[in-house]
C-alpha cells in the first residue's frame, strides 16, 4: 500500500513539474556566486526548488525515524538488562548462585556494572567465598564511582577474610557517602568494638542514643553506650586511670556488674588490693554476679583470710536475702569448708524459684554425696541435668 502511495506521489510531482515547465518556458538567470550565473527555464528552476525542499523534508523525517529506532533499540536493551538483573537477583535469593553468575556473565564483565558486581559478590558470599566476593567488589570500585551498597558488601567480604582494617576502611567510606544511615552507623560501631577501638565507637553510639525515639529504644542504646564506655576504659594501659574511670562508670550504672568487676581487676593490677576488694563487694551488693563472688573468694584466700568471704556474704545476705548468687555462693563455701549442716540449712531456706535452679540441685547433690547419700545425690544431679531448667543459673 505504501509503495502505491509513493508511486502516485511521484507521478503527481512529475505532472506538476511538467505543467510548470509548460507554463514557464522562458529562461531565467540564477546567480550561484558573485561571478557565477546560470540560465535555465523558469519551470525547471521552480521544479528543482520544490524537489530540494521535498528532499530536505525527507532527510529530516529520515533522521527522526532513525532517532526513534535508536531509542527503541536502547529501550529494549535496557529492559532486557533489567530483566536479566532481576532474574539473577531472584536466583541468588533462591540459592542458585552459580546460575545467577552465569546469567550476569552474559551481560558482560560485572566490574563495569556496579549493580551486577553487587549481586555477583553476594552470590560468592552466600557460597562462602569471601575472597572472590572481595576481588569482584574491588575491581568494580576501581572503575566505577563508589556506592554505599558496594562498600558495605566489601566490608562484609573483608571481615569474612579476617581483614578487620579493610572492613573498617570500607565502612568509613560508606558512611561518608551516606552519613544518615543508622545501619552503617551500627556496623561501623560494631567493627570498632571488635577491633578493640571502643573509644572510636563511643561517639557513634552517642549518635544512636540521641536518635532514639522511644523510651525502650533509649534505654537499650544507653545500656549499650555504657558497655562500650566500659570497654574503652578497660583498654586504657594505665591501671590507676582505668580503675578510676571504671569506678565512675560503675557508679553511673550500679546495676551493671561488668564495670565493678573490671574496676576491681585494675585496682588489683595497680597494687591496690583493698580498693579492688571494695569494688567487688560493692558490685556484689548492687549487681550480684558469680564472677564478682569468685574474685572475692580468690582474693581472700590469697590474702590468707578466707573467712572474710563468709563474713562478707552473711552481711550481704542480710541486705539481699533472696538473691540467688549470694545464697548459692554461701552454700558452696559452706560445703567446701565441710559445714554440711549449715549448708543444708542454707539450701533448705532458698526461695522456690532459686531452689529450682540447676546450680541449686547440683549443690544439693554435692551435699548428699558428702553425707554418703548416693541415691539422694543421683536424684539431685538428675534434676540439675533436666532440660528446660533456666532462670538466672548463668549468674549463679
Amino acid at each position: 500500500m505504501r509503495a502505491w502511495l509513493a508511486a502516485i506521489g511521484l507521478l503527481v510531482c512529475a505532472i506538476a513539474a511538467g505543467w510548470l515547465y509548460l507554463l514557464n518556458p522562458d529562461a531565467a538567470t540564477v546567480h550561484l556566486g558573485p561571478r557565477l550565473a546560470r540560465q535555465a527555464p523558469l519551470g525547471v528552476l521552480l521544479a528543482a526548488a520544490f524537489a530540494a525542499g521535498a528532499a530536505a523534508m525527507l532527510l529530516v523525517g529520515a533522521a527522526g525515524a532513525l532517532r526513534r529506532v535508536g531509542q527503541a533499540w536502547r529501550a529494549r536493551r535496557a529492559a532486557a538488562a533489567r530483566a536479566s538483573t532481576a532474574r539473577a537477583r531472584a536466583l541468588v535469593w533462591s540459592g542458585a548462585t552459580t546460575l545467577a553468575r552465569q546469567e550476569l556473565g552474559r551481560r558482560g564483565d560485572p566490574a563495569t556494572h556496579p549493580e551486577h558486581a553487587g549481586i555477583v559478590a553476594q552470590s560468592h558470599l552466600d557460597d562462602d567465598q569471601p575472597g572472590e566476593a572481595r576481588r569482584v567488589l574491588e575491581a568494580a570500585l576501581a572503575v566505577a564511582p563508589p556506592t554505599p551498597e558496594l562498600l558495605d558488601l566489601l566490608a562484609t567480604a573483608a571481615g569474612a577474610c579476617g581483614d578487620g582494617t579493610a572492613a573498617i576502611a570500607a565502612l568509613e567510606r560508606a558512611r561518608a557517602l551516606r552519613p544518615e544511615s543508622p545501619r552503617l552507623l551500627r556496623r561501623l560501631r560494631d567493627a570498632y568494638v571488635a577491633a578493640g577501638r571502643a573509644a572510636d565507637a563511643v561517639p557513634l553510639q552517642g549518635e544512636l542514643v540521641l536518635a532514639a525515639r522511644t523510651a525502650e529504644r533509649l534505654a537499650d542504646e544507653a545500656a549499650r553506650l555504657h558497655r562500650i564506655r566500659v570497654a574503652a576504659a578497660t583498654a586504657d594501659a594505665d591501671d590507676r586511670r582505668a580503675a578510676r574511670a571504671l569506678a565512675a562508670l560503675a557508679a553511673e550504672a550500679p546495676g551493671e556488674s561488668a564495670a565493678w568487676l573490671a574496676a576491681g581487676d585494675r585496682w588489683a593490677r595497680a597494687g591496690e588490693p583493698r580498693r579492688a576488694r571494695r569494688a567487688w563487694v560493692r558490685g556484689l551488693l548492687l549487681a550480684p554476679d558469680a564472677a564478682l563472688l569468685a574474685r572475692l573468694v580468690v582474693h581472700d584466700a590469697a590474702s590468707g583470710h578466707p573467712e572474710h568471704t563468709r563474713r562478707t556474704l552473711r552481711r550481704l545476705r542480710r541486705r539481699l536475702p533472696d538473691d540467688a548468687v549470694l545464697a548459692l555462693g554461701d552454700a558452696r563455701l559452706l560445703l567446701e569448708a565441710g559445714a554440711h549442716d549449715d549448708a543444708a540449712r542454707v539450701l533448705d531456706a532458698l526461695p522456690a524459684d532459686v531452689a529450682a535452679l540447676p546450680a541449686a540441685h547440683a549443690l544439693r547433690g554435692a551435699l548428699c554425696a558428702a553425707r554418703g547419700d548416693t541415691a539422694g545425690a543421683a536424684e539431685a544431679y538428675s534434676h540439675a541435668c533436666e532440660p528446660g531448667l533456666g532462670g538466672p543459673s548463668g549468674r549463679a
